[in-house]
């Protein structure tokens, strides 16, 4: 009866030896799509865009899109579609999307223009959701990565390195003082960045941190904001803010 039980067992060994050492075969057909934002190592199928922090008229949303199967000797070209959400209220547009022969992944973006209201989104944040058009030529990806899905905003918001900062870093107020909205986007519109950080330890910005600026750089920053303010004062009035007050710099 051991024997018998031996010979199973072996047998069974082998087969599963078998199975594992044999090779995974791609389809060199499959022409299937999964579109995603983020990175390769942290894929996200949505994220928030804030109107209130774009600095041009015309904006981007990067998203990352790849073949599931093995690269084709061929140019394939593929589109997007907006499905479901705020589609009347937001203008977009898309550029013509070519994963090229032999490619596998690319990185590209939808185009969002700034809005034609003001007001539009900041009491009430929107949506949209954008989706890969399935053609003869190409198929959408798996179910959780076959749809792009963007939040909608249109507010300043205090940054969270306004009034702390960590260990090596400098809080915003340093360089120029209390907060309010007006003023953030001030500084935005002179800086022309949207998001930064102030490194105390070197002249340069860190690797690490692509963020981060240094404080010789953030001197010259602040000069230009005050410069800026000033002519802004003396050819339109005192800039105000949302509560009436003058924007001042320390």
């Amino acid at each position: 009866m051991k024997k018998i039980d031996y010979l199973l067992f072996g047998l069974l060994l082998s087969f599963t030896s078998c199975k594992e050492n044999e090779p995974l075969f791609f389809d060199p057909n499959d022409t299937a799509l999964q579109i995603w934002f983020g990175t390769s190592s942290s894929i996200q199928d949505s994220l928030t865009y804030n109107y209130a922090y774009s600095l041009t008229e015309v904006d981007s949303i990067i998203f990352n899109a790849r073949l599931t199967g093995y690269p084709l000797d061929r140019d394939i070209t593929f589109e997007l579609e907006a499905v479901e959400g705020d589609i009347q209220a937001v203008d977009y547009h898309f550029p013509k999307y070519v994963l090229k022969a032999g490619q596998v992944e690319l990185r590209s973006a939808i185009y969002i223009d700034r809005p034609k209201r003001e007001d539009l989104f900041k009491e009430t944040p929107g949506h949209i959701t954008f989706k890969l058009k399935s053609t003869t030529d190409l198929l959408g990806g798996s179910k959780e990565m076959s749809s792009l899905k963007v939040s909608l905003r249109n507010n300043i918001s205090k940054p969270d390195n306004w009034d702390s900062a960590p260990l090596y870093y400098r809080p915003l107020n340093y360089y120029f003082g209390s907060y309010s909205d007006v003023k953030y986007k001030f500084i935005m519109q002179v800086m022309g960045l949207t998001y930064f950080t102030i490194y105390v330890i070197s002249n340069s910005a860190t690797e690490a941190d692509p963020y981060g600026i240094s404080t010789s750089e953030m001197a010259n920053y602040i000069k230009e904001c005050k410069i800026a303010l000033e002519v802004h004062n003396q050819e339109n009035g005192a800039l105000l803010d949302e509560n009436n007050l003058p924007v001042v710099f320390p």
